[in-house]
């Protein structure tokens, strides 16, 4: 966290407290960074699980690409440098499982998961969803169904994380969703 400065924004105060992240991923795990608030008092930050692979009622990750990323973002664990772990260690999760054990999906649950956010948003207080996969880009960005998600989910006011791979600088190397 130190890297990008997000000391110096928890020296204001802010820590993420009152928003909500969906973690569009592999799942998340009970990990004990995201079982506590920033002042150490145990408390399960996981909003709301759904998932497009199994159905499991219970968050799970098979994986722990999901749960990485929800500690990255997440993490309410002090390091040795007595700082918190994660960038926003006070924000809740909303975890969507999407992709398998192997980190492997299709559009549809990539797409279905997406949609999920959207309907919850209101609920949930989802502010942000973060999509830490990626796909070869086969059309346009455009016409993309991937794509066209993500921009109906930022229409309808959720800022979208995404890690879009890049593969050079020729026509059609940006990642979906890119």
């Amino acid at each position: 966290p130190d890297l990008i400065g997000a000391d110096v924004v928890w020296d204001e105060g802010v820590t993420g407290e009152g928003v909500t992240v969906a973690v569009v991923d592999t799942g998340l795990n009970n990990h004990p960074g995201l079982l506590k608030k920033v002042n150490g008092v145990k408390l399960n930050r996981i909003a709301a699980w759904v998932d497009f692979i199994d159905g499991s009622s219970s968050p799970r990750d098979p994986n722990g690409h999901g749960t990485h990323i929800a500690g990255i973002i997440a993490n309410a664990q002090r390091g040795p440098d007595g700082e918190w772990n994660g960038v926003a260690p006070g924000v809740r999760l909303v975890g969507v499982r999407v992709l398998d054990e192997y980190g492997f999906s299709n559009y549809e649950n990539v797409i279905k998961g997406i949609e999920w956010v959207i309907d919850h948003k209101d609920e949930y207080n989802i502010q942000v969803l973060n999509l830490s996969l990626v796909s070869i880009a086969e059309v346009p960005y455009w016409v993309d169904p991937l794509n066209q998600a993500v921009m109906q989910a930022w229409a309808n006011g959720i800022t979208v994380v995404v890690a879009a791979g890049n593969y050079g600088s020729d026509p059609m190397t940006i990642g979906v969703p890119g």
